[in-house]
């Protein structure tokens, strides 16, 4: 039977739990905030991937709308899928320092950015810039979105709910009720919830029983 438990389901389980009804605004905002904490972390239902094309002359592409972090981007070259090396910005200027006539080849590199431009988001980078196109895979955790109604029933609701009610308690006890000790004690409960998350996450996409780590970048 699918789990349809909703974001109403874990704001009564709180309140019952904490036994306290006056603190309903407060613990709305604290499961928020607790969803907020855990968006970035890969779970198995984070784990993404999205095509795209580089275009001949055009060094930079979207990422995608729903993007944590890039586990790894690859293109295609000559019917040989090779995976770029992440960058930042500052060590990209430093290799593609002219700017009257840029290097141009298959990609090897890339740098994540924040465009200046309205509503255009993140973009990578390239280098070299593309000498004709290439089509491309990111392979990425994707942001779960926030439940946008009471009535919402996502991963945060059911599969992820243990961990969302331990973190929320955690905020509340910690922020409101100013009880550090049974602050402590949800923050390790919550640490314990996301365990058997961690262990089937790594299940399903196998890393020799160790999930990836995020890249570092240098």
């Amino acid at each position: 039977m699918a789990d349809t438990r909703t974001l109403q389901n874990l704001y009564d389980k709180i309140l019952d739990e904490m036994q306290r009804p006056d603190l309903e605004a407060e613990m709305e905002k604290a499961v928020t905030q607790a969803i907020y904490f855990y968006q970035r972390t890969p779970f198995y239902q984070s784990d993404t991937t999205a095509a795209f094309t580089c275009v001949s002359g055009t060094n930079t592409v979207a990422c995608p709308a729903d993007l944590a972090w890039f586990r790894q981007i690859d293109i295609v070259v000559f019917n040989t899928r090779l995976v770029l090396i992440p960058r930042t910005w500052e060590y990209i200027d430093q290799e593609d320092s002219n700017v009257l006539s840029p290097t141009k080849g298959p990609p090897i590199e890339y740098a994540t950015f924040n465009s200046s431009a309205a509503n255009q988001g993140q973009n990578i980078r390239l280098f070299p810039t593309p000498d004709q196109n290439y089509t491309g895979t990111f392979d990425y955790v994707s942001l779960i979105p926030q439940p946008a109604l009471p009535s919402t029933s996502n991963f945060w609701t059911t599969d992820a709910e243990a961990i969302v009610r331990m973190k929320a308690k955690e905020i509340l006890y910690r922020d409101v009720v100013r009880n550090q000790e049974a602050s402590e004690i949800f923050a390790r409960a919550a640490d314990e919830e996301l365990v058997p998350l961690d262990e089937e996450t790594a299940m399903r996409k196998w890393e020799g029983g160790q999930l990836r780590i995020r890249p570092v970048y240098f």
